[in-house]
């Protein structure tokens, strides 16, 4: 119980807003909190101590950190929670490698400090505490992909050297290529490039304006994109008693016999709800009264990217299976023995935290 109130507590720092300041009197102040987190990361108190005596750095180690943190929770503000706190505890570890990797020099009688290949270090240091943070195996995976690659940024130049990229069309697509092992290739690029801007944010200003502008220019044409590719699609959660409709695909279209909401895309010149009304009315024969927004997420599928909108619904009619190859009355303890089209993911998710 000690050990999931603990990893509550610093899922709560991470996430709430005045990170440093809040994270840093924690540490301090409870006894209890910090054996705990020293337990499974010495770092942390190590990274309090080193400096960052570089020109592009204007915290220590630590402080930078925490600060990162705050930014990227101020970027990713509107996204899915669980996406949030992905980014959150990628920065939190992004960094931490760092005294492990420090090498100190003198430059024109002053001493700087490098940290050559720290995040293979983090990365290290990720993989072995994120299990104990409450972290599944696909999660972590994750992450620390992420955490190995914040420093990616680095090689990017509107006018590159042979060992670096233009921030164009080309490094996307490279960074996507990296990426599609571990996930949604499109989300983790839009993560990659908020890790990213959330580091050069919690940096010296006056260095860091280039690096911010390339990382927007790919912001930009990344969205540009995106839009373009994108199918809008609405969904029904209908609801009797405590459990909720689902409907199997059919043989004979793609993600064939997964299950899913009742719905489809939006056609042109139509609004969602009206959309809604009549993929109902096609695939059940009902008529429903459309409600409130539950739930939006997007996914990206090798054969199109569809942004998804959950409404609740109502209907007095019966259900009938027009175009599915079943349909089932369900429970959200009972979501584990579905497979469901992964779009639905984050939706189900916040079906089970209402029970």
């Amino acid at each position: 119980m000690q050990t999931q109130q603990m990893q509550q507590t610093l899922r709560e720092l991470l996430l709430g807003g005045d990170v440093f300041e809040r994270f840093t009197a924690t540490y301090r102040e409870s006894r209890a909190f910090r054996a705990w987190l020293d337990g499974i990361l010495p770092e942390v108190s190590v990274c309090y101590a080193t400096p960052q005596r570089t020109p592009w750095h204007i915290y220590p180690v630590m402080e930078h950190i925490l600060r990162s943190v705050e930014k990227i929770n101020n970027l990713s503000a509107g996204l899915p929670e669980e996406e949030r706190a992905l980014l959150s505890y990628t920065m939190f570890f992004h960094d931490m490698g760092k005294p492990a990797c420090r090498t100190v020099r003198t430059v024109e009688g002053e001493e700087r400090d490098s940290f050559k290949l720290h995040n293979f270090e983090s990365e290290k240091i990720a993989r072995r505490a994120l299990p104990l943070l409450g972290f599944s195996e696909e999660a972590a995976k994750v992450c620390c992909e992420l955490v190995k690659e914040h420093d990616i940024f680095l090689k990017l130049s509107e006018e590159p050297a042979p060992w670096q990229m233009a921030p164009d069309a080309a490094f996307e697509a490279h960074c996507k290529r990296e990426l599609a092992p571990f996930g949604d290739p499109d989300r983790l690029y839009r993560d990659l490039l908020l890790i990213g801007l959330a580091d050069n944010l919690a940096q010296n200003p006056a260095l860091t304006q280039d690096s911010i502008a390339m990382i927007e220019k790919l912001r930009t044409m990344s969205e540009v994109e995106a839009q373009k590719r994108t199918v809008e699609v609405v969904a029904a959660l209908l609801v009797r008693g405590e459990k909720f409709l689902i409907c199997r695909r059919p043989e004979n279209k793609p993600r064939a016999l997964l299950w899913e909401f009742v719905g489809g895309k939006v056609e042109a010149g139509e609004s969602k709800q009206e959309a809604l009304v009549r993929e109902c009315r096609e695939e059940l024969g009902i008529t429903v009264r459309v409600g409130e927004v539950f739930c939006e997420a997007e996914h990206t599928y090798p054969d199109i990217r569809i942004r998804l909108t959950l409404f609740s619904c109502t209907t007095e009619d019966e259900p009938k299976l027009l175009e599915h190859s079943d349909m089932r009355w369900i429970s959200p303890a009972e979501i584990p023995d579905y497979s469901f089209c992964p779009a639905d993911g984050e939706i189900l998710r916040r079906l089970q935290k209402m029970t």
